[in-house]
């Protein structure tokens, strides 16, 4: 069974906690600054061994607490969104340590189909010089970064794919 150390406890670390049994994981250790119940920083301690550490912080605690898994030699996947300004770096980071690291702003099925679709109409509008292409969201008041990471990320697509949008 791999074996997971939850690193954020806010409702993704909530959702993968719940969900770990049914998926073959086991949750051997938490750390987040605020919960009750979890370590509050990172240490060969609270990850407990951890197979894997999956981070699902805040975007501002992000570098850091990568920064310390990667000085840990901790396996990890990320899944915040927010900080990918530093991924160069992490990246580079990651790749002298020969740690597995495994990042994205979105890991929902969905969301990944949903890419795949802006990617298409993108292609299509781009010769309709009478079509503007766009991204708007909403979220709920709780959300912790606006724009999110997924609607930067699906710009960048836009912006990637349209050879008439600048910005």
């Amino acid at each position: 069974m791999t074996t997971i150390c939850l690193i954020g406890y806010g409702k993704m670390g909530r959702m993968l906690h719940q969900l770990a049994p049914e998926k073959g994981l086991k949750v051997v250790g938490m750390v987040d600054p605020v919960w009750d119940g979890a370590a509050r920083e990172i240490s060969r301690d609270s990850l407990n061994n951890a197979d894997v550490a999956i981070e699902f912080s805040h975007p501002s605690a992000v570098l850091s607490n990568l920064e310390r898994l990667l000085d840990l030699n901790q396996n990890c996947v990320i899944g915040t969104t927010g900080w990918h300004q530093d991924l160069p770096r992490i990246v580079e980071m990651a790749k002298s340590s020969g740690i597995g690291m495994v990042y994205g702003a979105n890991f929902s099925l969905g969301m990944n189909l949903f890419s795949r679709l802006i990617v298409d109409a993108v292609k299509l509008f781009d010769g309709f010089d009478d079509y503007d292409l766009m991204a708007w969201e909403k979220h709920h008041a709780q959300k912790a970064d606006s724009p999110s990471g997924t609607a930067v990320e699906l710009a960048k697509l836009i912006l990637e794919n349209s050879s008439r949008k600048t910005k």
